[in-house]
């Protein structure tokens, strides 16, 4: 009787233990597509829209934007776009996320980016980064930018 005793419990920690990674699977699939869509919207508004005041929107209120010779709060990051907008250049993105780690209602991203700047000029600027990014979930659980490391890729020994 021990016996079947014991493989009921082993049985049962099994399907348990099933469950839970079932379960945490679709939790982070949930949660890549919440940010994949949330992404495809910023990007909506940073290219069509145009608009630095919803974009405002995708950073939490003490988000942080840090790269080489940039450490931009949320009001800074909007002020940049603000700039860029009024100054009728364009912004091409092409991004590329790697991975994303889920932790509750913190996510860690893991992307590529290749942006090009369009002046009214005909000049253009591109630039290729990789990007870390801390993403938080609003109590409205809507996904927000927290933290965003970049890192230019030609900077990067090879």
């Amino acid at each position: 009787m021990q016996s079947v005793t014991k493989s009921a419990l082993i049985f049962f920690v099994a399907a348990l233990s099933a469950s839970c990674d079932s379960a945490r699977v679709d939790v982070v699939a949930e949660t890549e597509a919440a940010i994949a869509e949330r992404v495809s919207s910023y990007l909506r508004v940073l290219t069509v829209e145009r608009d630095a005041e919803a974009a405002s929107d995708y950073y939490t209120d003490d988000a942080r934007l840090f790269g080489p010779g940039i450490d931009l709060d949320q009001s800074g990051v909007v002020e940049g776009l603000r700039a860029v907008f009024e100054s009728g250049m364009e912004v091409q993105v092409n991004r590329r996320t790697l991975e994303i780690y889920v932790h509750g209602d913190t996510a860690y991203e893991i992307a590529e980016a290749e942006d090009t700047s369009l002046s009214p000029d005909g000049s253009s600027n591109t630039m290729r980064n990789n990007m870390f990014i801390r993403w938080e979930r609003g109590t409205d659980d809507q996904w927000r930018f927290a933290r965003i490391l970049l890192s230019p890729q030609d900077s990067i020994s090879q």
